[in-house]
């Protein structure tokens, strides 16, 4: 692996001004395009929008603001703005925090997989043992039956409240049975978490313990308060660790460590994953930092931080890279095919994009619109850089055929 301390992109400062420096637009381009056509996973960037109306200028209002943010510190309220931006085309997914019990799922027969055994174990360490009481459970959903799971829980059949009891059991028809506990044969517990982990017949399901369970497991307060007092936690952490920091490693071990515990809480009910790896690229920039183009932002949510070190050092390289107009050596590799498919289609249409927010910049002012990284002259300045950028996709696309 190269090393990154060396080639380390120091960016210029995101502030308003009259002129923006063009090598951040064109980082900032870069992160975008390629960022939201990884989130499509199917298609082009054109095609998603055509899904989810309203995505791409959503997700670039999102960067606008995180960017744009001259707080050096992680707060409870930057999150919550990054996250209004960032899903303000989808207002019926509700904003702030959720009030009931959500799951997502991790892959472990991913070309990029989002679990592995590590990981995993970490994420019981820290969710279901170090927390408590716990929030969070684990389903092992079969894709053979709808009526058997195994479930992960963070408790004793026989001891309700007591911190680090975890118990497994098969789940048949609303039944607990064939259960394996932590506690009284951790060999036999881990082995069988280990087997579900890679059986190809079960998909595993990060879930929000139920409402109706937590005060039973000593929760005092409800979910959106206590999901909020440990976003708080997070956040102070990570301020006070990253004050400490003394070299390059430090701090994006740092990054990574918090960026992953804010997905693995899953504060909202849905953007949970774009809302983490923007913060995880703003933290990244404000550390003077290379910017990170992860093949599969997902990788945060179930992955170990020893894992996703080399992960991140390597989505690093391949911006940096890319900041030098040429191609990654892992481009073909860590790209579907089908996104560059249309690659002239897409710089069109992101241009498109830029042109709707220099419309509606000239129809208020720039007090209104205070949200807006970019002024008008910015804009003009970006989709001229956006051509720049379009040629350095099409001679990527040449290099594919």
């Amino acid at each position: 692996m190269p090393s990154h301390e060396s080639k380390a992109v120091t960016l210029s400062s995101p502030v308003k001004s009259s002129k923006l420096d063009e090598d951040f637009i064109k980082a900032y381009l870069y992160l975008f395009l390629i960022d939201a056509d990884h989130l499509s996973h199917q298609g082009s960037l054109p095609e998603y929008e055509a899904r989810e109306p309203g995505y791409t200028q959503a997700l670039l209002n999102a960067y606008n603001f995180a960017f744009s943010q001259k707080l050096e510190k992680l707060t409870p309220s930057l999150i919550e703005h990054i996250h209004r931006h960032a899903m303000q085309h989808l207002p019926s997914t509700g904003y702030g925090h959720k009030t009931a019990g959500n799951n997502f799922p991790v892959f472990f027969h991913q070309k990029h997989p989002s679990l592995s055994q590590k990981g995993f174990r970490q994420f019981i360490q820290d969710w279901l043992i170090d927390t408590y009481p716990a929030m969070h459970m684990v389903q092992f959903k079969s894709q053979a039956s709808h009526n058997s799971h195994y479930e992960l829980l963070p408790f004793s059949v026989t001891v309700l409240q007591k911190q680090g009891c975890l118990t497994l059991g098969e789940n048949k028809n609303g039944q607990i049975i064939n259960t394996y506990s932590r506690n009284e044969a951790k060999e036999k517990f881990d082995k069988k978490i280990n087997e579900l982990i890679v059986d190809k017949n079960y998909t595993c399901h990060i879930v929000t313990i139920p409402i109706e369970i937590l005060p039973i497991l000593g929760h005092r307060k409800p979910l959106q308060d206590t999901i909020q007092d440990c976003e708080q936690k997070i956040c102070d952490s990570y301020n006070l660790e990253i004050s400490k920091a003394k070299n390059s490693d430090q701090k994006v071990k740092t990054v990574i460590r918090h960026a992953q515990w804010l997905t693995q809480l899953h504060t909202r009910n849905d953007g949970n994953s774009r809302l983490a790896y923007i913060l995880m690229n703003r933290m990244l920039h404000q550390q003077k930092e290379p910017l990170a183009l992860m093949a599969n932002p997902n990788q945060l949510e179930c992955l170990s931080r020893e894992e996703l070190f080399p992960i991140i050092r390597d989505a690093q390289q391949r911006f940096y890279t890319l900041m030098q107009g040429r191609l990654p050596l892992d481009f073909d590799q860590n790209l579907p095919p089908i996104i560059l498919s249309n690659s002239a289609s897409t710089s069109e249409f992101m241009t498109n994009i830029l042109k709707k927010n220099l419309q509606q910049l000239n129809k208020k002012s720039v007090e209104e619109n205070s949200f807006a990284f970019f002024s008008q002259r910015d804009l003009l300045a970006l989709m001229r850089v956006s051509k720049e950028y379009n040629k350095t996709f099409s001679a990527v696309l040449n290099q594919r055929k």
